[in-house]
């Protein structure tokens, strides 16, 4: 059955036929912009996103696409470690939390596309049964009980296959064309001829390759098929999660509303990622970065609501049928608060039109720091309290927090734009799942510090 979660307007449109020049044109344009020196996603936290794409030019995107997920898919795999590096280094062996997992393992895919020869990376059984964050057997599922690790993820990315109009046997030309063998060594950040110099041709892929447009619009890519890698009860309990919200919202919007709004997601970290309180760099006496002795910054809702208005009055200026229509939240949080606060903002301020998924969240759901426990604390006095050790504990319902963790990633990724946090992991895959959807690198506001690198916060 087809992966759970939203669906684009353009992903899954019944185009004709994707032709190898579609694909080539699609990798040109990626191939274009990843030469641009100046790459502002990485530079800038308020980016307004690519220029608007016209409708041959969403075609090629579509295309490329395709393309890149049927060469992903026609690769020899490698569990593991097994000659491909793992990325160690970025996120250890055994990732703390939820967000760094799906990160790595997004990580190790790319890793192996950059290998020479390319690999497709797959997790081998024992792996997924050790791993600490997999949900106990005892979990309600739909139609039966969890016998399977693999019945929460499928090892293979490539496991799930998605059905489409769309003509298949494309992805030769990543390595036949000109264009393709470009797109891989940029991807390896060896534009620049810097493996010929020596050193770990895996850290030049993400140092190089994971530090231009390509790079990201590829991560998001890959990103993409892990989210669709869910077992029978991953897709059952996310679908249920996803299906409730839609059938909530659209009886509430039906009569009021005729065309698509402009839709930003907001990702609201409290919890034990919140020690001070802050404004974003260039407000105030406090705007300061993530890097910042103090600890790591929590904002306030209205510096989200600020950032979302921002977005939506340039969405505005370059598409004037969005203007007189609500700019909707797509929310996600780990705060059970935030949602009481943003629904007191729909009624103060009916620009906004919020929407949240029904999951039990943070300190009263799966398990999460109290708001505050954090606030002014640093050292052991911090980590005390954050997600890892509280796994440790046992004091996380781990079913409730993969599950609803990979519900609100399928939310948010029909999104527009994005508001969030470049320290935090979740912000960088609502991000990634976006892009990876729409096929652009999407308008988006950071209101601790700019992304910098993709693959590293």
């Amino acid at each position: 059955s087809r992966p759970p979660g939203p669906t684009h307007p353009e992903q899954g449109a019944t185009a004709k036929y994707c032709s190898e020049a579609h694909v080539t044109a699609g990798i040109r344009e990626l191939l274009a912009q990843a030469a641009e020196k100046n790459q502002p996603w990485r530079t800038e936290r308020v980016y307004m996103g690519e220029t608007q794409l016209d409708r041959l030019q969403r075609r090629h995107r579509k295309c490329a696409q395709v393309a890149f997920d049927e060469y992903l898919c026609s690769l020899q795999t490698v569990e593991d470690a097994d000659d491909v590096q793992p990325p160690n280094w970025a996120f250890g062996g055994d990732p703390p939390t939820l967000g760094k997992f799906f990160a790595r393992w997004a990580m190790h895919l790319y890793l192996g596309i950059a290998h020479v020869p390319s690999r497709r990376f797959v997790f081998s059984y024992q792996t997924l049964a050790e791993w600490k964050w997999l949900p106990p057997g005892s979990s309600h599922c739909a139609g039966g009980a969890p016998r399977s690790p693999t019945d929460w993820i499928q090892p293979d990315v490539c496991s799930v296959r998605r059905a489409g109009p769309l003509r298949a046997d494309l992805g030769h030309v990543l390595y036949d064309s000109k264009a393709g063998r470009q797109f891989l060594s940029r991807l390896r950040g060896n534009a620049t001829g810097a493996w010929a110099r020596g050193g770990n041709v895996m850290w030049f892929a993400t140092d190089e390759g994971g530090s231009s447009h390509l790079g990201f619009w590829a991560a998001a890519q890959l990103l993409r098929r892990v989210l669709s890698s869910l077992g029978r009860c991953a897709h059952a309990a996310v679908n249920r999660i996803l299906l409730e919200e839609r059938s909530m919202w659209f009886n509430q919007v039906a009569k009021h509303r005729r065309q698509r709004a402009f839709t930003v997601a907001v990702h609201i970290r409290r919890g034990d990622s919140c020690q001070r309180w802050a404004l974003p760099p260039g407000i105030g006496k406090e705007g300061e970065d993530d890097d910042s002795p103090k600890g790591r910054p929590c904002f306030s809702t209205q510096e989200y609501l600020r950032a979302a208005r921002q977005l939506a009055e340039k969405a505005h200026e370059r598409n004037r049928a969005l203007t007189g229509h609500p700019i909707e939240l797509l929310v996600v949080t780990d705060s059970p608060t935030v949602r009481a606060e943003l629904l007191q903002v729909a009624v103060d301020q009916p620009v906004f039109a919020v929407r949240m998924l029904a999951v039990s969240r943070g300190s009263s759901g799966w398990g999460g720091a109290e708001e505050g426990v954090n606030l002014n604390k640093s050292g052991s006095a911090a980590t005390e309290h954050f997600i890892e050790n509280r796994l440790s504990a046992g004091l996380i319902n781990r079913t409730a927090a993969f599950n609803s963790m990979l519900a609100d990633l399928h939310f948010v990724s029909a999104a527009d734009a994005f508001v969030g946090t470049a320290a935090s992991w979740t912000s960088r895959l609502a991000l990634l799942a976006i892009a990876g959807s729409s096929r652009v690198v999407p308008p988006y506001v950071l209101l601790d510090q700019p992304l910098r690198k993709l693959w590293f916060v």
